[in-house]
């Protein structure tokens, strides 16, 4: 419902690219770096020939995250970008994953370390935060059942060997990543390998 109201009914869906953006030390500061990053967004994406629809300031419940956490957390947008006509969705998808590539090089360039995008897509849209996995809705009101939606996939990782840093939360894009693989392919052949033993 949402994404109609911003998309406009009948519009088909749109792409949709979520960002963490600066908050800065001061109302003004945040402002301003708020406005580089989105600018910068819109000038990725107006390079795949595509454009910036609306923004949608994302609503969320600071109170659900921890100290640390609720201390670093980013400005949560979500750019909806309207699907030109006669673009087939694979063709589409393809533009909006490359306008997120060049938006975080882009941003790097910037200094724009806080800069992230969890997601750019006209299939998914990815919610991710540091926050303890059973409290992500609790962040994220858009998340509250009844979720009116074809499937879902809840992820939660716990790095060990890294500092917690809304930037480093999985992305998750698809349904699986190479550690996750990996370790299942691993299991397996060590029972494989043992079937033998006495």
């Amino acid at each position: 419902a949402v994404v109609e109201r911003l998309a406009g009914p009948g519009a088909g869906r749109p792409g949709i690219i979520f960002l963490f953006l600066s908050r800065g030390r001061t109302r003004a500061a945040a402002a301003r770096r708020s406005a580089a990053a989105r600018k910068l967004a819109a000038e990725a994406l107006a390079h795949e020939g595509l454009s910036v629809g609306s923004w949608r300031d994302v609503p969320v419940r600071p109170e659900a995250l921890g100290a640390e956490a609720a201390a670093s957390r980013p400005t949560f947008a979500q750019a909806i970008v309207p699907r030109p006509d006669g673009l087939s969705a694979d063709a589409f998808e393809l533009r909006l994953v490359a306008a997120r590539r060049r938006m975080e090089a882009a941003a790097r360039e910037a200094g724009l370390e806080d800069f992230s995008v969890p997601s750019a897509s006209c299939r998914t849209v990815v919610y991710k935060g540091l926050v303890a996995g059973g409290r992500l809705a609790d962040l994220y009101p858009d998340l509250a059942a009844p979720l009116p939606v074809s499937y879902a996939a809840f992820h939660q990782r716990y790095a060990t060997n890294t500092h917690p840093a809304w930037r480093l939360a999985q992305p998750f894009r698809l349904l699986a990543h190479n550690g996750e693989i990996n370790t299942v392919r691993g299991n397996r052949e060590q029972v494989r390998g043992r079937a033998a033993d006495p």
